[in-house]
């Protein structure tokens, strides 16, 4: 929207107040699908999806043979606060192949993609109705914009970055995603207790990998464990050639050779459970490291127990190697 006239040299504006016009319309990604013969393109990777819908097998098709892709026409159309709706509408879907479409894959792993749509479902939070989306900042090339979620009992946010892809075209890819405050939220919710929660941590040789945690002395999957596996399993499910590898660790306590063996149960408890999920044992990959490849210290320098860091160590990490 801009003021009638603006920009028009033949008329110069009067001092008559600006009444102000539609310049542009940009139609949100989905729509622009239909019109372009794409087919719809927000879905959902729910396995219960009903027969047909978006993100089923039976699904129409975008582009690249996907159910929930973005053609390229569409995209490279679309406003950057376009892209950053469907990027956001997709996280609510669990559309994780809509949303993986809209990022830039050399900036944002598709962990970090995964793990805020774990996050959203885990807070089942969805797009406040006043205002979802908030621009923070806009430049020719670089645009930033802020998601706004609710749940009906806890509010929070998630930050969007996004740049024009290579720089100088028109296709705007979002090569960001803070949400540090989301995870806050949920740690709030969860309150105190034995399992730690934080469903992204850095690796420490480059990248992002998946993390599920355990109960002291324990291998069994915990009930948010296994909604979080239930999101990767959907995304496996999308192709039957990925693979997924599972690291099993163990905190300090206990020798050795218990602590290996535990690592080593917590990744076979993995495995079980995304084998009942529908997914195929060929694309899992597992390995236990034990007390080997702690993520936080087990002790305080003053030698006492450490719970806050052995609870962080307890945990399996998952690594999509798509």
């Amino acid at each position: 929207v801009k003021p009638s006239g603006a920009g028009d040299t033949t008329n110069p504006p009067s001092n008559k107040p600006s009444e102000f016009k539609i310049s542009k319309v940009a139609l949100p990604l989905e729509i622009a699908g239909y019109l372009k013969g794409k087919g719809p393109m927000v879905a959902n990777t729910n396995p219960n999806s009903p027969k047909g819908t978006p993100g089923s097998p039976n699904a129409p098709k975008g582009s690249g043979g996907n159910p929930g892709v973005p053609p390229a026409t569409a995209v490279e159309a679309a406003d950057a606060l376009t892209v950053a709706h469907a990027f956001s509408k997709a996280m609510i879907d669990r559309n994780f192949e809509m949303a993986r479409g809209l990022v830039d894959s050399k900036s944002v792993s598709d962990e970090r993609v995964a793990a805020l749509m774990i996050a959203i479902e885990e807070g089942k939070f969805s797009l406040k109705d006043d205002k979802p989306l908030i621009v923070t900042l806009a430049r020719d090339s670089i645009t930033w914009v802020l998601t706004r979620l609710d749940s009906g009992s806890a509010s929070s946010e998630f930050g969007i970055e996004m740049a024009r892809a290579d720089g100088d075209g028109d296709e705007w890819k979002i090569n960001g995603l803070a949400f540090n405050k989301l995870l806050t939220t949920l740690a709030n919710q969860a309150g105190a207790g034995g399992v730690a929660y934080a469903p992204i941590v850095e690796d420490p040789r480059g990248g992002d990998s998946l993390v599920l945690y355990f109960e002291f002395d324990d291998e069994k999957v915990t009930s948010r464990s296994n909604r979080q596996l239930s999101i990767v399993s959907a995304i496996l499910k999308q192709d039957s050639d990925r693979k997924i590898r599972i690291n099993g660790h163990a905190d300090a306590l206990g020798t050795d050779d218990y602590n290996a063996a535990l690592s080593e149960k917590r990744t076979a408890a993995v495995r079980k459970a995304l084998i009942a999920f529908g997914i195929s044992p060929d694309q899992i990959i597992t390995e236990g490291f034990g007390e080997s490849r702690p993520r936080k210290p087990n002790f305080n320098p003053d030698g006492t127990d450490n719970p806050g860091g052995r609870s962080q160590n307890r945990r399996a990490e998952v690594y999509l190697d798509f």
